[in-house]
């Protein structure tokens, strides 16, 4: 009678602590397999590539190719501040390019587009002041009585759109620069979830070797 009821506690108990294990690992495998999948996933795909391509076409100089790509954004999308930098910045490059060619006004009407643009770029002001001086081009200054008077005879309402009119320009300006700004930021986020995806994978393969380990042990 003592052999009928004489049973190995250990042998009992082994397949259900087993089952615990594997389903155990089997729920973090699964998480992992989860946020594997959502740091893989690209955001912006279709928006990345052609800001990597405009930064491409600014790096090589190719300031009327960057125009026609930013034209090209603009036309489906006006309001994007991206392709409205492009822009500007390729406007800038191709100003720079129509002044060393010695073509002043064509390099005059360039960097005047991208200063409405961007108005708070100093330099870029400078180079408009210094292209005015050059020759071929008359001053635009106005003589000091007529100025005078035209000042004391302006009405309160015009210095007020005037005053409006540049806080518009200013603010434009940065909108511009914050556009920069999260374009850098995007792309260090690109570069983090990349590195994320290779945790990631590293985390899972070593779950993959311990289940197996483990696996091992309960034979």
């Amino acid at each position: 009678m003592k052999k009928i009821f004489f049973t190995d506690p250990k042998t009992e108990f082994r397949p259900s602590a087993a089952s615990s294990y594997k389903s155990k690992f089997v729920l973090l495998l699964l998480s992992f397999y989860i946020s594997f999948s959502l740091y893989s996933q690209p955001l912006s795909e279709s928006e990345t590539s052609w800001i990597k391509e405009g930064e491409i076409l600014i790096e090589t100089k190719q300031f009327l190719e960057a125009e026609k790509l930013a034209n090209s954004i603009l036309g489906s999308n006006p309001s994007d501040l991206k392709a409205e930098f492009l822009l500007t910045r390729a406007w800038i490059g191709l100003g720079k390019e129509e002044g060393k060619k010695g073509n002043l006004s064509s390099a005059k009407e360039y960097l005047e587009k991208a200063y409405e643009k961007w108005p708070l770029n100093e330099d870029l002001r400078k180079e408009i002041q210094e292209l005015e001086k050059g020759p071929g081009h008359s001053k635009t200054i106005k003589n000091p009585s007529t100025t005078k008077r035209q000042t004391f005879s302006a009405a309160p309402f015009e210095e007020w759109k005037s005053v409006m009119e540049s806080l518009r320009t200013e603010i434009s300006g940065l909108r511009m620069e914050v556009s920069d700004l999260k374009t850098k930021i995007e792309a260090a986020q690109t570069r983090g979830n990349n590195i994320l995806l290779w945790i990631s994978a590293l985390l899972l393969t070593q779950i993959v070797f311990q289940i197996l380990i483990l696996f091992k042990k309960d034979k």
